[in-house]
């Protein structure tokens, strides 16, 4: 299912991905666990990108944007939570 996602982020939501976070932007999707106590799914997503304006402008609302979006292709996932990283490429 990670696999899933992170097709849907970079390919199928280039366009929202590209503004977001630039051209040369990447999310990584390292995990999606289920919290049986919130009922709830926790993703864990790394996002890799080179302009650090992009970033205080759009984090952490444009990658709770692009998750939200892509929930009802997977449609496995109802609720979940966010969690992400940012790692800037030289």
């Amino acid at each position: 299912m990670e696999r899933h996602l992170q097709i849907i982020l970079n390919r199928a939501l280039k366009e929202h991905k590209d503004l977001l976070y630039g051209s040369n932007s990447e999310i990584i999707v390292e995990k999606i666990d289920w919290i049986i106590t919130k009922k709830s799914h926790i993703i864990n997503v790394k996002i890799i990108m080179d302009d650090p304006n992009l970033y205080l402008e759009s984090h952490p609302h444009g990658i709770d944007f692009l998750i939200h979006e892509s929930l009802p292709i997977i449609g496995k996932i109802k609720n979940a939570v966010v969690i992400s990283t940012v790692e800037f490429k030289d």
